[in-house]
């Protein structure tokens, strides 16, 4: 049964009369969570795949089945890569699993806060949080940059290989925040004395405001072609008759690929800000960082984590602030307008990449797609400067 496990300590201090600080731990563990994906049922075993193509045999030659199965009165032919799924009696189906439960995740955070009142009408409010999320599988639910949507696990039967930070992990978040009331207007230190209609002008004025400034979040990177997980045979093996060898893909759609990470290499371009939205465009992410794992007849799983937490989207910055005037009519009438200013400045926030697919073989990359690694400017329209103007009238 799925389950999580919370903890967590506050220690508050009072500073002066008008300043409190706060410090807390929060951590918390799931265990058994439900993954977006799991290993079909009839999924070959890695070590099976990897002597077949030692031995250059030809995946897709095709017999008829020996277990009776018939269609229309004909035995169905069964593939050299569907005899070794484990379950013969359904060997042209994947059985997926539905629900898997083998999802375990992990976080741990310390938040910081200091909520000072300056005068009697200006408070000012500040809070540092410094953690780190990691899992093993899918989150589903996000949206934005890195592969939020999914992550399809290299090697299904291993997800000790998928440990890593979770697509919407977010280790530094810092916020800040205000509340004014204008000291303008009757009663106020600044025109007191004002008459009515000076004070309906200037009087019952606040404004508040957030800012809010953390880390950008993890991108993704997956092979889009199988590496040296493909088997040649020669012409007379295995019912292979091209002269020149067949050539046939031993990576299951259960099984992913990764690149390896060049060591030394910085996973981000280090221009990518001279032009990422030109005619031709500098990429963000670095495409020689990467290449194919193994080598001919020894293909292997990339050691590119499931997540790049050193290759995150850019820091995001945003404020937003609201600004209400209001007007005492009499007795209980009032009439509030309102301003508000969704990302007042403007500031462009991006999700990651476009495009986080190489093809690339042993000597480098070849046929990568144009838009590999560049940022989407797609990403920033959630985010884009919105100014909201409304009333209220109470009476």
């Amino acid at each position: 049964m799925p389950y999580a496990q919370q903890w967590s300590l506050t220690m508050q201090y009072q500073l002066t009369q008008t300043t409190v600080v706060q410090a807390t731990y929060q951590g918390l563990k799931g265990t058994h969570l439900i993954g977006s994906f799991a290993a079909p049922l009839n999924t070959p075993k890695l070590s099976d795949l990897l002597s077949n193509i030692r031995s250059h045999a030809n995946f897709t030659a095709t017999t008829p089945n020996p277990w009776g199965i018939v269609q229309g009165n004909a035995l169905v032919n069964e593939s050299l890569m569907q005899s070794l799924f484990p379950y013969q009696n359904f060997f042209n189906q994947n059985l997926p699993e539905i629900y898997p439960r083998n999802g375990t995740s992990e976080y741990n955070g310390m938040y910081l806060s200091v909520n000072q009142r300056v005068s009697a009408g200006l408070t000012l409010l500040a809070n540092y949080t410094w953690s780190k999320t990691m899992d093993n599988i899918a989150e589903t639910n996000t949206t934005g940059g890195s592969g939020f949507g999914a992550t399809v696990p290299q090697n299904p039967f291993d997800l000790s290989k998928e440990w890593s930070v979770a697509l919407y992990d977010q280790p530094s978040r810092l916020k800040a925040g205000y509340f004014y009331a204008l000291p303008f207007g009757r009663g106020q230190r600044f025109l007191g004395t004002a008459n009515y209609f000076l004070n309906l002008l200037i009087g019952n004025v606040t404004t508040s405001g957030i800012m809010s400034i953390q880390s950008g979040l993890p991108n993704t990177i997956n092979l889009g072609n199988p590496g040296y997980f493909y088997s040649t045979t020669p012409k007379g093996q295995s019912n292979c008759t091209v002269a020149a060898g067949c050539i046939s893909n031993a990576l299951p759609n259960a099984y992913s690929l990764r690149p390896d990470i060049v060591p030394g290499v910085p996973l981000i371009n280090p221009n990518w800000k001279k032009a990422p939205f030109a005619a031709i465009p500098t990429p963000y992410l670095n495409a020689a960082a990467f290449r194919t794992p193994g080598s001919l007849d020894n293909p292997a799983f990339g050691n590119a984590p499931r997540t790049l937490a050193g290759a995150r989207s850019p820091r995001e910055f945003i404020f937003d602030m609201t600004v209400v005037k209001g007007l005492a009519l009499s007795g209980r009438r009032r009439l509030d307008f309102t301003a508000t200013f969704i990302n007042a400045f403007n500031h462009p926030v991006y999700f990651g990449a476009a495009t986080r697919t190489l093809y690339i073989n042993s000597i480098g990359v070849f046929n990568t797609p144009a838009n590999f690694g560049n940022l989407n400017p797609g990403n920033t329209s959630g985010f884009s400067r919105t100014i909201q103007v409304g009333a209220k009238f109470t009476f």
